[in-house]
């Protein structure tokens, strides 16, 4: 155990199981000497853990030991300034107030975060090193690929998979991400922008820009660099959107 964990009345350790990489920490990385002045470099970072509880204080009533938890570290807060209450480490001391018991029907990763990429091609090169790369970064990943190649993906790391070929895949996909956040969408392969585009309109992403990437083009990168090119790209993107648009005005209106 970590021998820097204060014995504080209020507050409990806990051994971690998953850790996430919250949109601040990607901050710290850009302007951390002006959010974060009361850190010195080396500096442990992490605000967001799923644990389960080795340790209680005197004043914690909420949790016993062995308690699933999941919830904020407090360490970087400058009024905290405390390595030991940092995520990014095996042990965390977390207060009580912030921390909240994990459902028995979710994983400590699904606890841990909410904010889900959708890759089309999770079986494909470009694919696979697309998802390895998302579930490394603390993503929770959807996929799409044949039925034959369902658990290669699954392997790699994603939470659910889906046929490509299947009438219901969009509906399919938004179901899986009810109760989530798709904060982005990597396409690939044809009919891939579609799909992407149709799970992208009917999410609130809370501020976060709505993103789909594209690997390949869908129109050869010699015509791009004409103005027709342009154009024709340009016309093919609106028409995908105002597609996706009438048909989630059907739905919502049946």
């Amino acid at each position: 155990m970590s021998p820097t964990r204060p014995q504080v009345p209020a507050r409990s350790s806990s051994k971690n199981t998953a850790v996430a990489i919250n949109p601040f920490d990607c901050v710290l990385q850009l302007v951390g000497r002006i959010l974060a002045s009361n850190r010195k470099y080396p500096c442990i970072l992490g605000t967001d853990v799923a644990s389960y509880i080795v340790e209680i204080g005197a004043d914690v009533k909420r949790f016993k030991i062995g308690d699933r938890v999941f919830g904020s570290a407090a360490g970087i807060d400058k009024n905290v300034n405390n390595a030991s209450e940092c995520g990014f480490q095996l042990y965390t001391v977390m207060r009580e107030y912030i921390i909240s018991p994990t459902p028995s029907h979710i994983t400590d990763e699904q606890a841990c975060g909410k904010r889900v990429i959708s890759v089309t091609g999770g079986s494909s090169s470009v694919g696979s090193n697309a998802v390895q790369l998302a579930v490394s970064a603390g993503y929770r990943v959807i996929s799409t690929s044949s039925p034959k190649n369902f658990e290669y993906v699954k392997k790699l790391g994603v939470s659910q998979v889906f046929d490509y070929n299947s009438k219901m895949i969009v509906g399919d996909m938004l179901d899986a991400l009810n109760g989530f956040e798709l904060v982005g969408a990597y396409a690939i392969g044809k009919g891939a922008v579609e799909v992407c585009t149709e799970l992208m309109m009917p999410h609130d992403a809370k501020g976060t820009k709505k993103r789909i990437a594209l690997a390949g083009a869908i129109i050869p990168a010699e015509q791009l660099v004409s103005f027709w090119g342009q154009m024709s790209f340009f016309i093919f993107m609106v028409g995908n959107l105002v597609k996706s648009s009438i048909q989630q005005y059907r739905s919502d209106w049946g």
